[in-house]
């Protein structure tokens, strides 16, 4: 069986992009600068420091080890970072939600107090309108709970990302849907709001320590809730 060639041309890109490997559920697979398959891939929705940028055989690979690249078709890819940015807590305290499990790191003697500073790295919205600054490996806080300083040089959208899809602080969909109805919302239009949105909102409100005037305004200010 004839050996596959590959053909190798490189140029340096500064590191400041950011490849992120794509939420499919597929590891996605490495190789050395000669084209071979490397002895590992990456886990899906990872965020990973690019260094060179390389071409084989007329195809993109993006360096992210010593001597392992990931296929740019695997990731999304861009340039920018976040290295002026600093978030401060200004809640009296909030958890951090994992991008792994969508539900927060430990429990609750792990929540963040207010004042607690981090540096950023990734900042993602969603299709909801949620900002979510990335404060540790796999960590991330709202931006409702942040004071935010710097100028972000990368803003990513991603639209089924929410690392608090599953947050237990809130209200399911329905029992929010009751309590806006209760509050004069039109139940036509509070029934076309998303079941993620509400209880992402929930969560917040909860957290917030909002009253249900407080989560109406909330919904209200994102999706028409009455004629």
């Amino acid at each position: 069986m004839a050996a596959t060639v590959f053909l190798t041309t490189s140029n340096t890109a500064d590191a400041s992009g950011i490849a992120t490997t794509k939420a499919n559920g597929q590891i996605a697979q490495l190789y050395q600068s000669d084209g071979s398959l490397a002895t590992r891939g990456l886990a899906p929705n990872t965020p990973w420091a690019v260094g060179q940028t390389i071409s084989l055989n007329n195809q993109t690979y993006y360096q992210v080890s010593t001597n392992e690249y990931v296929a740019a078709s695997d990731v999304n890819y861009v340039v920018g970072n976040n290295d002026n940015m600093t978030v401060t807590v200004k809640a009296m305290s909030t958890p951090i939600y994992s991008d792994e499990t969508n539900w927060e790191i430990g429990d609750n003697d792990d929540m963040v107090p207010y004042g607690s500073s981090y540096k950023v790295n990734r900042i993602v919205t969603n299709q909801y309108g949620f900002t979510f600054y990335q404060v540790s490996g796999h960590g991330w806080i709202e931006a409702l709970f942040l004071n935010v300083q710097g100028t972000p040089g990368n803003v990513e959208h991603i639209s089924d990302f929410n690392p608090m899809k599953y947050a237990g602080w809130g209200e399911l969909a329905d029992d929010c849907r009751t309590m806006l109805i209760e509050q004069g919302a039109d139940p036509y239009l509070v029934s076309q709001v998303p079941d993620e949105y509400l209880e992402t909102a929930s969560t917040i409100s909860t957290l917030w320590g909002q009253d249900v005037g407080g989560y109406y305004r909330m919904v209200a200010a994102s999706y028409k809730i009455t004629y």
